[in-house]
């Protein structure tokens, strides 16, 4: 595993720990090592509750380390929402101009895609650059008979695939988790271990958008149908009252009038945007109405979990549309904006703790 050697230390309690674990295993990684590698086969071989990666003389991965032990790790926690969620990129900009470390990653659905992206890429500038390829919806939409899923989703796969590479969530610096919901057992599947690409797969499944995932005969599709905002997944994993939540998902949709009630023909409004000489016929688009009742539960759920939260961000993002992936720029400027101030604030405050 990249010369890694194990340092075990004594599990420091926070406070407010529930059942804090026996040990928590250091892997101590060589100063040339870029990335751990087979960190797996490691973890099969022993029963380890908590593993956490350290470069050897790398002064910002001792910080992390002892923010962890400590119970003062900053955990950041981002929601789905589809192209909504490029506000992440935003807010992710905000803490990295800020100087603001990152200690634990989590989401759900385009929340899992940006946060496996950040742990990856890690500065904003290149991550900006990713987003050209997930903002293209060509390569993430591939029309079918509609009979499993609108996509065949052989596009999506490949992204992520190609995106991820053969990179797995256990050899990250960051820890990252992210939320998938199992229609077979009707319980939350939280990934932690495993290949990337194929996490954040799962997690993104759109329930009739995109095919599921298959995993030993269990149906597995988007988070956000069980978790969309996975807070206390956070809470329990990262142990640590440095909770800051982007939440991309509107409490209350922005009100639009349609030109129906009870029913209406495809055809009619598929006709009504080829005429340049017609009004368009005004209709909620299938993606977002699949996206709305996906998250719906998630919204309500979403309210509780704040007071888990030391910092709740909203981007401000009603007036785009789900998918609205072509506007991503704009989207992650929104986010960058919202998140300044409120993470001015906390930075000030937490150092004068």
């Amino acid at each position: 595993m990249n010369d890694a050697r194990q340092l075990f230390l004594p599990y420091v309690k926070p406070i407010w720990s529930k059942s804090p674990p026996n040990d928590f295993t250091v892997l101590w990684h060589a100063p040339q090592t870029e990335r751990p590698q087979g960190t797996a086969v490691w973890l099969d071989q022993r029963q380890i509750h908590t593993h956490h990666h350290v470069r050897q003389g790398d002064a910002a991965h001792m910080a992390r380390l002892v923010r962890r032990l400590t119970g003062h790790a900053v955990g950041l926690v981002l929601s789905g929402g589809a192209a909504r969620g490029f506000a992440h990129l935003g807010v992710q900009r905000a803490f990295e101009e800020l100087n603001i470390p990152i200690d634990y990653i989590g989401g759900t659905s385009m929340g899992a895609v940006i946060g496996a992206t950040i742990i990856l890429y890690e500065t904003n500038a290149i991550m900006m650059s990713q987003a050209v390829n997930l903002a293209d919806p060509r390569k993430l939409f591939d029309h079918t008979l509609p009979l499993t899923s609108l996509m065949s989703s052989r596009k999506v796969t490949h992204f992520t695939k190609q995106h991820f590479g053969n990179h797995h969530i256990e050899d990250q610096w960051i820890p990252f988790y992210c939320i998938a919901s199992n229609l077979t057992t009707a319980k939350p599947v939280i990934y932690q271990r495993g290949p990337i690409w194929h996490a954040v797969r799962a997690s993104l499944a759109i329930p009739g958008v995109f095919t599921p995932v298959i995993a030993d005969g269990d149906v597995i599709v988007d988070g956000a149908v069980m978790d969309n905002f996975p807070v206390t997944t956070m809470a329990d994993l990262c142990e640590s009252g440095r909770i800051i939540g982007v939440n991309v998902s509107p409490y209350r949709e922005k009100k639009r009038y349609y030109d129906f009630e009870t029913n209406i023909s495809g055809w009619r409004v598929f006709f009504s945007r080829l005429n340049p000489f017609a009004k368009s016929l005004r209709s909620p688009s299938l993606l977002g109405t699949i996206m709305r009742a996906v998250e719906i539960n998630s919204v309500r759920r979403a309210k509780d979990e704040e007071a888990l939260l030391d910092v709740m961000i909203c981007p401000d993002v009603q007036q785009f549309k789900t998918t609205a992936y072509d506007q991503y720029e704009v989207i992650a400027r929104v986010g960058y904006e919202a998140a300044l101030t409120p993470l001015t604030t906390w930075k000030a405050r937490r150092l004068c703790e």
